[in-house]
């Protein structure tokens, strides 16, 4: 697959496969996904429950090491290749390259609402007081009321966690961004201003990879759909 000016994520022939040891059996998720994303582009992960759309996304991230193939992804320096890079060349990418939401919010307890949302301009070296400003702004934009934003957000409800991981991973401009079914926890109110952030986030030229069930919001941003049965060893 030859390279583009304007791609920002090229898998060549990914591949996964588990090993359950207590069944001392292995088990091939999906085998040689070849795909490539460019910038302003939305890709819907499709396919049966088991198919490994978020097995993929983590691959993607870092967190799942792929059984072979390349995971390409753009970033100041070139292309860096996520299957064989080092933990702390995987770090450097989600500060500045990466950016994840994932179905539900992995964060330290007794850290504030403000402060998980603020942190990734933090990483980055913004000034405290600009990330926090910018934290503020993103929860009252999704409607985190600010008597909230001291307090953990383990403690809210399922709905306003989904936000509060929201507003953390778009707080940054990430060159792409991992969406796991970033509205399902969420009303329509809230589902149309994520809807509209992610937008916007595409206008600014991010690429985003995501799991939409929900078909509203995936009539709206998915640009291309990816059918992860139709890859070889698909179970």
């Amino acid at each position: 697959m030859a390279l583009h000016s304007d791609d920002t994520l090229i898998l060549r022939n990914a591949s996964k496969r588990f090993h359950l040891h207590e069944r001392a059996v292995e088990r091939d998720i999906f085998r040689n996904v070849c795909l490539s994303a460019r910038q302003g582009e939305c890709l819907g992960l499709a396919g049966r429950s088991g198919t490994g759309k978020s097995t993929l996304m983590r691959m993607i991230y870092g967190t799942y090491k792929a059984t072979s193939g390349e995971i390409l992804v753009r970033s100041a320096d070139g292309y860096v290749d996520v299957a064989s890079a080092d933990p702390w060349t995987v770090i450097g990418l989600r500060q500045s390259v990466l950016g994840y939401v994932s179905q539900f919010l992995n964060v330290l307890p007794r850290i504030s609402a403000l402060d998980v949302v603020a942190e990734p301009l933090r990483s980055q070296g913004v000034d405290h007081t600009v990330a926090e400003r910018r934290a503020a702004e993103m929860l009252e934009r999704l409607d985190i009321e600010p008597s909230l934003w001291t307090l953990s957000p383990l403690t809210f409800s399922g709905g306003e966690q989904q936000r509060v991981n929201i507003a953390r991973a778009f707080i940054n401009h990430y060159d792409i961004l991992l969406l796991d079914e970033p509205t399902a926890s969420l009303d329509a109110v809230n589902r149309s201003r994520v809807i509209e952030i992610i937008d916007e986030a595409l206008a600014r030229g991010s690429t985003i990879v995501g799991i939409f069930h929900d078909q509203e919001t995936s009539d709206r941003i998915v640009t291309r759909k990816i059918q992860l049965s139709d890859f070889q060893g698909a179970v």
